[in-house]
């Protein structure tokens, strides 16, 4: 499976080459924190407080750990919370610093699907004063180390889920609504992309390689020139290919 990653060569154009020879050189690519991703809602999401069946006892163990109760106060509390509507209050603050975490902790890789995205070109390759870079992964990697993003219309997720992910009852709805869905606005991008545990660092997919490079169109012959002897520096053989405009 071939997956892309493009690069914004039109800022500070030598310090961008030493990252991208960086990049090619080590074959790993930076894990992203929320506040430098394009799309600001990244790891925002909507919350419907109204309680289901199970709230109560999910509200109990995550009051429980958050605030330190015992498990029989957590309970009338959570109890009397849910009878007498104000679940938001209690929960709201165990949802935000679940989002404060992710936003501290998680990194994200993310990868285009195809060398001519005209999208990923425009936004992340300086239309075209950028490049592409080809990556070979195994197959095995997706919905593993690798995951699709899914675009919808409602980032809007049960209360239940943030409680469950708190309290460690399970975090996979959650996971993937926080970290792998994005507004359908952002479905030209067709992304796949990695979740680290961390951010801002290296991360090299197992068994991955680098198999080409991909010259945007609008770069200049001076940039270009920099760029093949960069190339020409790396331990191994990297094709060379011409976007076309």
């Amino acid at each position: 499976m071939l997956l892309f990653k493009y690069r914004d060569l039109s800022v500070d154009v030598n310090d961008s080459l030493a990252r991208l020879q960086q990049i090619l050189r080590a074959q790993a690519f930076w894990a992203a924190n929320a506040d430098s991703l394009n799309d600001p809602q990244e790891f925002f999401w909507d919350v419907d407080y109204f309680p289901s069946s199970n709230t109560i006892t999910y509200l109990a163990v995550a009051l429980s750990r958050h605030r330190g109760w015992e498990s029989e106060e957590a309970q009338k509390i959570a109890t009397h919370a849910v009878r007498q509507e104000r679940v938001e209050v209690f929960a709201a603050p165990i949802v935000d610093a679940l989002q404060h975490r992710f936003r501290e902790e998680i990194g994200l890789v993310c990868f285009g699907r195809s060398p001519d995205n005209p999208t990923l070109w425009e936004r992340y390759a300086a239309s075209g004063y950028g490049v592409c870079v080809q990556l070979e992964v195994p197959d095995n990697l997706m919905s593993k180390q690798l995951h699709d993003v899914k675009y919808v219309d409602d980032k809007t997720l049960h209360v239940d889920n943030f409680l469950q992910a708190s309290g460690e009852l399970g975090a996979g709805p959650l996971y993937e609504m926080a970290l792998l869905t994005k507004p359908s606005a952002w479905a030209d991008e067709e992304e796949i992309r990695f979740v680290s545990k961390k951010h801002s660092v290296p991360i090299r997919l197992r068994n991955s390689r680098v198999t080409k490079l991909v010259i945007g169109d609008k770069l200049p012959l001076e940039v270009r020139s920099k760029l093949e002897r960069l190339v020409a520096d790396l331990p191994y053989a990297l094709p060379l290919a011409q976007r076309e405009a």
